[in-house]
Order: C-alpha cells, then sequence, then structure tokens
C-alpha cells in the first residue's frame, strides 16, 4: 500500500500530542478555493481578480503603470484602477461610467 502522509514544521517546539494549528494568512476566497479547498463566509481579505488590457498606443494619458492582474476589493476599486477604467473609455470612445466598462470586462471573461 501507498504510505500518504504529510509533514508540518513548527516554528517552535511541540511536545508529543499538544495541538497545533496552521494558519492560511490573509487570502481572497478565489485563493482559499483554488488552494485549499474552502471558502470563508464575510471573508475580509476576499476581492475579485481582474486582468487590465494596455490602452492603445497613442492614447491619451500614456499607459499606466499597473500591474497586469490585480486583486480588486469589492468594497473600493483603487483611484489607479478607476484612472485606468476611465483611460479605457475615452481611448475607446464608449459610452460608459468606469465602473461600467470594468463590469463589462469581468461579464466578458465570465462569458
Amino acid at each position: 500500500p501507498v504510505e500518504r502522509t504529510a509533514n508540518l514544521y513548527a516554528d517552535r517546539y511541540v511536545s508529543a500530542g499538544q495541538q497545533v494549528f496552521e494558519t492560511y494568512g490573509n487570502k481572497s476566497n478565489d485563493e482559499y478555493l483554488r488552494f485549499n479547498g474552502f471558502v470563508m463566509k464575510d471573508n475580509p481579505n476576499d476581492c475579485f481578480f481582474i486582468t487590465l488590457e494596455q490602452l492603445p498606443a497613442g492614447s491619451d494619458p500614456a499607459p499606466f503603470n499597473l500591474p497586469q492582474h490585480l486583486c480588486v476589493s469589492s468594497n473600493k476599486l483603487p483611484s489607479r484602477v478607476l484612472s485606468w477604467a476611465r483611460a479605457m473609455t475615452r481611448a475607446y470612445k464608449l459610452d460608459l461610467t468606469p465602473l461600467g466598462f470594468i463590469a463589462m470586462q469581468l461579464s466578458e471573461r465570465l462569458a
């Protein structure tokens, strides 16, 4: 039979039989689900992941210095993300609010 084990390394001495706890860190529910197989109700670190496109060449303003993938809280969007969405709506001449543009991007990725 195949033996299945897991090794746990402690940062301090643990007596035999003593209960130990593992921390998963402050992560979004997406990360918890993908890497640990569970989600937390009312997770204060929950967010959704968005991928930002580059502005078209020659757009005003010049392309933003933003990471390509962002974990954005559903409670508050970073001002740099809103600025990016405003620039994208202007660059593509879309009749959308910045939040509408972000929602459109998300819905296209989920379709």
